[in-house]
């Protein structure tokens, strides 16, 4: 059992058993905390802006923010994959972000329709395969198919403009300034084509 109480995690290890502070992650207030369903000993928290990983019950915690920019974390979902892979998901203030366990702090955005909007809430019904996501303002939504849909590369393709045969194009991708998690795609052109996550 795992419990948050401001920056503190604690334990309990065995039935009966009193919670025990855990050691400190070195993060802010506890957010949400998730288990590995397989082991005990292995958890997650998260603080406004940070995630931290456990594999032995607490006593250390490593962290893997890495890349990941995100001023308001919320949630967080534990995902198995085939062949004793894990994904890590994490819903925040730009919408919600996947870590895969081969690539510890890499982080990414998931689902091309999911909505730019803060997550409030996700659940992961690992029976159905399904992820469940509220969003603040812009509806609950789900992803099917999760196991499969957080194992793919995120692959952006350019074809260039094929209204005249062996025109030059001019390709940028430029961050967006609104919001960095997205892409702006110019195709010769001085307003933005396409914006992708």
């Amino acid at each position: 059992l795992y419990v948050g109480t401001g920056s503190v995690v604690r334990v309990r290890t065995a039935a009966g058993d009193p919670l025990v502070a855990a050691a400190a992650t070195g993060g802010g207030t506890v957010r949400d905390i998730e288990m590995d369903p397989d082991n005990f000993n292995h958890a997650f928290v998260i603080d406004a802006t940070q995630v931290f990983e456990t594999v032995n019950a607490g006593a250390s915690w490593t962290p893997l923010t890495g890349n990941l920019f995100d001023p308001d974390l919320r949630n967080i979902e534990y995902v198995p994959l085939a062949g004793g892979g894990s994904a890590l998901l994490v819903g925040g203030r730009y919408g919600v972000h996947r870590m895969l366990g081969t690539s510890p702090g890499v982080w990414t955005e998931l689902g091309q329709d999911l909505p730019n909007a803060p997550v409030w809430d996700m659940d992961y019904d690992a029976v159905d395969d399904i992820l469940v996501v509220g969003t603040l303002g812009r509806g609950a939504w789900t992803v099917e198919n999760v196991t499969q849909v957080v194992d793919e590369s995120p692959v952006l393709t350019i074809c260039g403009d094929e209204d005249y045969i062996n025109q030059d194009d001019v390709v940028r991708l430029v961050r967006n300034p609104a919001n960095p998690l997205l892409l702006d795609v110019f195709l010769t052109s001085l307003t933005p084509v396409l914006t992708v996550p």
